[in-house]
């Protein structure tokens, strides 16, 4: 058997190798997936070793810790399109791929330039690539700021329009990310993803590409124990983090101001907002103009007592305080993946989400899940309402989410499997 040497490259680090390179606490959440990845890699017989190539501090660093050799560029966190930044990134990438000496680099997410270098590389040094978009940003430039008006979200608070041209800014870099993303995808020859819409999106711009089908792994804290009816608290939401407007949070509330009167003991959850969302000096610099609107329409709807910021939580303290809820909602206005959705679909928990990207391809509407579009706070919360007065629903949606979920993640290859056979399709040409 032969043993392989793979360079995963991406535009940040995960939050495992922060810890092993800089001792940092890992950034709690639903997302790390890179981490969950990387632990089924290593289990794979087919890899010798994995270098993950990033850049975070300002000096160049190189750390191994359980089979992975972590490789710091050295050229900060903040990744821009500049001339002279991409000449330096090149550089420092094709020196750190020369000592490395892969045999295969996989790069991850086409949001930054770091993703079209690195493959340029790769054909510089004829080291077969694949390229998986994390987040296609073409699909976001479609719901600037999740079609939320400054307007809406600033009212007559100048504090919030001062801050609107730097809130702003996130939708401009989506826009110039599509540049980057573009040439990354025109020049690949092997994509990864687990869903058609990424690969229909990608063949609009590369149409000789080969796609390899792998789904993106799920943390084992939402694999274990299933979520139980008897267990749940029966009319409590858990949601979303608001990391942008694109989130559509808004929706949920206005859903949920339709619903009070009817549901005494409502109760939506977000997790990691709490700082945010506090008051005082900290609460009000980290606000955003749409996380301020948010709480104008709490306020508006009197849902304070219904709506719970929580503070970051680990995968298993998350997954533990999702099996005390009723039903999950996704509202976000476009998802490429939705990994919190399918972590949830995974718990065997009642699925709500919004009609977006891939998800119909599997959340089938009145069979795992039901779907909404995006704006129609109105069908939300009626769907909300029937899961909430019919518990045989709730456990029926809830047991098939889950069975469907074991079906997507059952069979098929490993991430070892796939590039081994891709090695041997590119010495075979």
């Amino acid at each position: 058997m032969i043993l392989l040497k793979v360079a995963w490259i991406s535009a940040s680090f995960s939050a495992a190798a922060k810890v092993v390179l800089y001792g940092r606490n890992a950034a709690y959440g639903s997302g790390n997936w890179l981490d969950d990845e990387l632990i089924q890699l290593l289990h794979s017989e087919s890899i010798d070793k994995v270098y993950f190539i990033s850049s975070l501090g300002n000096d160049q660093r190189v750390v191994e810790a359980d089979g992975v050799v972590y490789i710091d560029l050295g050229l900060g966190n903040k990744v821009n399109g500049t001339k002279a930044f991409c000449q330096q990134y090149r550089g420092t990438l094709a020196s750190a791929l020369k000592d490395a000496l892969p045999d295969l680099i996989q790069v991850w997410g086409t949001e930054t330039p770091t993703s079209q270098i690195a493959l340029e590389c790769s054909k510089q040094l004829r080291i077969p690539s694949i390229l998986c978009p994390q987040g296609l940003m073409a699909s976001l430039v479609h719901f600037p700021n999740g079609l939320v008006p400054a307007k809406e979200m600033c009212g007559r608070n100048p504090l919030l329009w001062a801050k609107m041209p730097l809130f702003n800014s996130t939708k401009r870099t989506y826009q110039i990310s599509t540049v980057f993303e573009r040439k990354a995808i025109e020049q690949a020859d092997y994509i990864l993803s687990d869903n058609q819409w990424t690969f229909d999106y990608c063949r609009c711009l590369n149409r000789g590409y080969k796609a390899l089908n792998f789904p993106l792994p799920i943390n084992g804290s939402y694999q274990g124990a299933p979520w139980l009816l008897d267990d749940s608290n029966e009319f409590a939401i858990m949601s979303v983090s608001s990391r942008s407007a694109y989130k559509g949070q808004h929706v949920l509330v206005r859903a949920a101001a339709r619903l009070k009167n009817d549901f005494d003991n409502l109760k939506i959850y977000f997790p990691g907002m709490s700082v945010k969302m506090s008051g005082g000096i900290k609460g009000n610099l980290k606000r955003t103009p749409y996380n301020a609107m948010l709480l104008r329409l709490i306020k508006q709807f009197g849902l304070q007592d219904n709506v719970v910021f929580l503070d970051r939580l680990s995968p298993e303290e998350l997954a533990n305080f999702m099996r005390t809820c009723r039903v999950f909602v996704n509202p976000s206005v476009i998802e490429s993946n939705c990994m919190s959705l399918r972590e949830a679909m995974c718990l065997g928990m009642p699925v709500v989400s919004a009609f977006a990207g891939s998800i119909q391809e599997y959340v089938h509407n009145g069979e795992n899940g039901y779907l909404y579009r995006y704006e129609e706070d109105e069908v939300l919360s009626r769907i909300l309402c029937r899961l909430f007065e019919n518990e045989e629903e709730c456990a029926r949606i809830g047991a098939n989410a889950r069975c469907s979920m074991e079906a997507f993640y059952s069979g098929g290859e490993s991430l070892g499997d796939i590039y081994t056979s891709v090695l041997r399709e590119c010495h075979a040409g």
